[in-house]
C-alpha cells in the first residue's frame, strides 16, 4: 500500500450501480485493509440537496435558474464532503458520483454555454470545480455504462424517458471528462455480477499504482 492511495471516483447515468458498487468496494477494503488505511466513503450528495434546499427533479426542466442553482448546490457540496472525509484522518476515498456528475447534468437539460461556458458565471468557473477537478486528474475515474436493465424511478431524480436517453446521458460524460482532458475508464454494461464489477475496478486501481 503506498503512502498516498489513488482516489476512486464511481460515475454515469443513473441505475448504472454506482451506489451498490461504491457499498461492495466499501466492504472489501473493510475486510482486506487495516483500519488505518481504508478508504473514506463518499455518499452521493445529490439527493440530499434536492431535500434540503427543497428542490424537485422537475427544477431541471422547468427552469434553467433553478436547475443551474441546483448544480451549483451539488458541486458546492460534492467539494464540501470530499475535504470533510480527507480532514478526518482519510488519506482516500471511494466516492458515488463525483464533482463532474452536476456540470454534465447542466449540460444536458441547459445549453452548454450557459452551464459550462467560459465565463467565470458557469460552474466550470467556480472554485468547487477548480478544487474537484484537480482531485480528479490525480484519480481513478470509472464510468459506469447505461443500459442494464436497472432504469428505476427512485421518485426523486429526474429520469431519463428511454433508453436512448439514458444511453446518451452516458456519452455526455465521456464527452465531458474527455474535453476535460481527464482519464478514465468504462465499466461495461454487460458486467453485471457485483463480484465482477468489484474486481473490473480493483485491477484499474492497481494499475495505478494505488
Amino acid at each position: 500500500m503506498s503512502t498516498n492511495p489513488c482516489n476512486i471516483y464511481l460515475v454515469g447515468a443513473q441505475c448504472t450501480g454506482k451506489t451498490t458498487l461504491t457499498n461492495a468496494l466499501s466492504a472489501h477494503f473493510e475486510h482486506s485493509l487495516p483500519p488505518e488505511s481504508r478508504p473514506g466513503v463518499i455518499k452521493e450528495v445529490a439527493r440530499t440537496v434536492l431535500v434540503k434546499h427543497k428542490f424537485t427533479a422537475e427544477d431541471m426542466v422547468s427552469s434553467p435558474d433553478r436547475c443551474l442553482l441546483l448544480q451549483t448546490l451539488i458541486l458546492e457540496a460534492q467539494a464540501q464532503a470530499e475535504r470533510e472525509c480527507l480532514d478526518s484522518g482519510k488519506r482516500w476515498f471511494v466516492a458515488d458520483r463525483s464533482g463532474a456528475d452536476p456540470l454534465v447534468y447542466a449540460m444536458a437539460y441547459m445549453s452548454a454555454e450557459s452551464a459550462i461556458g467560459g465565463g467565470g458565471e458557469s460552474l466550470l468557473g467556480t472554485a468547487a470545480w477548480t478544487e474537484l477537478r484537480g482531485r480528479l486528474a490525480q484519480s481513478l475515474i470509472v464510468v459506469c455504462e447505461a443500459g442494464m436493465e436497472w432504469l428505476i424511478d427512485d421518485g426523486v431524480r429526474l429520469m431519463p424517458k428511454n433508453m436512448d436517453e439514458w444511453i446518451t446521458f452516458h456519452r455526455l460524460f465521456c464527452q465531458f471528462l474527455d474535453k476535460q482532458s481527464l482519464r478514465y475508464v468504462v465499466l461495461p454494461r454487460h458486467m453485471v455480477d457485483i463480484q465482477k464489477r468489484v474486481d473490473f475496478v480493483l485491477s484499474e486501481w492497481r494499475k495505478r499504482g494505488r
